[in-house]
Protein backbone atom coordinates (compact mmCIF):
# COMPACT_ATOMS: atom_id res chain seq x y z
CA UNK A 1 0.00 0.00 0.00
CA UNK A 2 2.93 2.34 0.73
CA UNK A 3 3.99 1.74 -2.87
CA UNK A 4 0.63 2.69 -4.29
CA UNK A 5 0.10 5.89 -1.90
CA UNK A 6 4.28 7.19 -3.01
CA UNK A 7 3.46 6.22 -6.69
CA UNK A 8 0.19 8.42 -6.63
CA UNK A 9 2.17 11.32 -5.16
CA UNK A 10 4.96 11.21 -7.22
CA UNK A 11 2.36 10.46 -10.73
CA UNK A 12 1.03 14.18 -9.39
CA UNK A 13 4.14 15.87 -8.49
CA UNK A 14 5.38 15.07 -12.11
CA UNK A 15 1.89 15.72 -13.30
CA UNK A 16 1.70 19.53 -11.45
CA UNK A 17 5.56 20.57 -12.18
CA UNK A 18 4.75 19.53 -15.99
CA UNK A 19 2.48 22.02 -15.92
CA UNK A 20 4.29 24.24 -14.40
CA UNK A 21 7.25 24.08 -16.64
CA UNK A 22 4.83 24.26 -20.03
CA UNK A 23 3.36 27.20 -18.42
CA UNK A 24 6.67 28.71 -17.98
CA UNK A 25 7.43 27.66 -21.48
CA UNK A 26 4.64 29.03 -22.99
CA UNK A 27 4.87 32.19 -21.67
CA UNK A 28 9.04 32.81 -22.98
CA UNK A 29 7.35 31.26 -26.55
CA UNK A 30 5.20 34.00 -26.37
CA UNK A 31 8.08 36.77 -25.48
CA UNK A 32 6.92 37.72 -22.14
CA UNK A 33 9.37 36.37 -19.38
CA UNK A 34 7.70 38.17 -16.33
CA UNK A 35 4.73 35.97 -15.44
CA UNK A 36 6.56 33.14 -16.44
CA UNK A 37 8.32 32.48 -13.11
CA UNK A 38 5.16 33.14 -11.38
CA UNK A 39 2.98 30.68 -13.54
CA UNK A 40 5.90 27.70 -12.64
CA UNK A 41 5.27 28.70 -8.94
CA UNK A 42 1.51 28.40 -8.99
CA UNK A 43 1.42 24.96 -10.27
CA UNK A 44 3.93 24.16 -7.61
CA UNK A 45 2.25 26.26 -4.65
CA UNK A 46 -1.13 24.25 -5.94
CA UNK A 47 0.60 20.71 -5.56
CA UNK A 48 -0.39 20.44 -1.41
CA UNK A 49 -3.84 20.88 -2.52
CA UNK A 50 -4.17 18.13 -5.37
CA UNK A 51 -2.12 15.72 -3.13
CA UNK A 52 -4.88 15.77 -0.76
CA UNK A 53 -7.19 14.03 -2.82
CA UNK A 54 -4.56 11.59 -3.20
CA UNK A 55 -4.49 10.59 0.31
CA UNK A 56 -8.29 10.75 0.19
CA UNK A 57 -8.44 8.63 -2.39
CA UNK A 58 -5.49 5.99 -0.17
CA UNK A 59 -7.65 6.75 2.43
CA UNK A 60 -10.85 5.26 0.48
CA UNK A 61 -8.58 2.21 -0.46
CA UNK A 62 -7.73 1.22 3.25
CA UNK A 63 -11.70 2.00 4.47
CA UNK A 64 -13.98 1.08 1.83
CA UNK A 65 -11.36 -0.78 -1.34
CA UNK A 66 -14.38 -1.90 -2.99
CA UNK A 67 -16.16 1.72 -3.40
CA UNK A 68 -12.65 3.88 -3.50
CA UNK A 69 -12.49 4.36 -7.04
CA UNK A 70 -16.30 6.14 -7.03
CA UNK A 71 -15.33 7.49 -3.70
CA UNK A 72 -12.29 9.43 -4.50
CA UNK A 73 -13.33 10.75 -8.13
CA UNK A 74 -16.53 12.52 -6.17
CA UNK A 75 -14.57 13.93 -3.59
CA UNK A 76 -12.27 15.13 -6.26
CA UNK A 77 -14.94 16.52 -8.27
CA UNK A 78 -16.91 17.71 -5.48
CA UNK A 79 -13.26 19.29 -4.13
CA UNK A 80 -13.21 20.78 -7.73
CA UNK A 81 -16.03 22.28 -8.46
CA UNK A 82 -16.43 23.66 -5.05
CA UNK A 83 -12.68 25.65 -5.22
CA UNK A 84 -13.78 26.55 -9.03
CA UNK A 85 -17.54 27.20 -8.93
CA UNK A 86 -18.31 27.93 -5.03
CA UNK A 87 -18.33 31.78 -5.36
CA UNK A 88 -20.11 32.09 -8.46
CA UNK A 89 -22.99 29.76 -7.34
CA UNK A 90 -22.78 32.19 -4.17
CA UNK A 91 -21.97 28.76 -1.89
CA UNK A 92 -22.07 29.61 2.08
CA UNK A 93 -18.42 30.41 3.30
CA UNK A 94 -17.78 27.38 4.98
CA UNK A 95 -18.72 25.21 1.84
CA UNK A 96 -15.97 26.84 -0.07
CA UNK A 97 -13.64 26.79 2.39
CA UNK A 98 -14.12 22.93 2.43
CA UNK A 99 -12.16 22.88 -0.85
CA UNK A 100 -8.45 22.19 -0.45
CA UNK A 101 -8.08 24.51 -3.45
CA UNK A 102 -9.71 27.69 -1.60
CA UNK A 103 -6.57 27.58 0.72
CA UNK A 104 -3.72 27.63 -1.96
CA UNK A 105 -2.62 30.85 -1.84
CA UNK A 106 -1.62 32.85 -5.16
CA UNK A 107 2.36 33.74 -5.97
CA UNK A 108 3.72 35.33 -5.25
CA UNK A 109 2.91 35.05 -1.28
CA UNK A 110 4.18 35.80 2.76
CA UNK A 111 2.25 33.72 4.31
CA UNK A 112 3.52 29.93 3.97
CA UNK A 113 0.51 28.61 6.95
CA UNK A 114 -2.10 27.54 4.92
CA UNK A 115 0.25 25.35 2.51
CA UNK A 116 1.87 24.07 5.42
CA UNK A 117 -1.03 23.09 7.12
CA UNK A 118 -2.03 21.48 3.45
CA UNK A 119 1.17 19.47 4.13
CA UNK A 120 0.60 18.46 7.38
CA UNK A 121 -2.78 17.29 5.74
CA UNK A 122 -1.19 14.98 2.74
CA UNK A 123 0.62 13.51 5.23
CA UNK A 124 -1.42 12.41 8.05
CA UNK A 125 -3.69 11.43 5.22
CA UNK A 126 -0.87 9.22 3.88
CA UNK A 127 0.24 7.90 6.92
CA UNK A 128 -3.75 6.93 8.07
CA UNK A 129 -4.37 5.17 4.56
CA UNK A 130 -0.98 2.86 5.56
CA UNK A 131 -1.57 2.04 8.86
CA UNK A 132 -5.04 1.60 8.23
CA UNK A 133 -4.39 -1.13 4.90
CA UNK A 134 -1.67 -2.84 7.01
CA UNK A 135 -4.24 -3.81 9.78
CA UNK A 136 -6.88 -5.23 7.63
CA UNK A 137 -6.90 -8.98 7.10
CA UNK A 138 -5.95 -9.46 3.98
CA UNK A 139 -4.84 -12.77 2.59
CA UNK A 140 -2.51 -13.41 -0.42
Amino acid sequence: MLGSVVVAMVAAIVIMVAAGFFAWLSFLAYGDGGPAARAFGQALVELPAALVFAGLAALAVAVLPRAAIAIAWALYAIGVGIGLLGQLLKLPKAVIRSSPFDHVPAVPFDDWGPTLILIGVDVVLAAAAVVLIRRRDLST
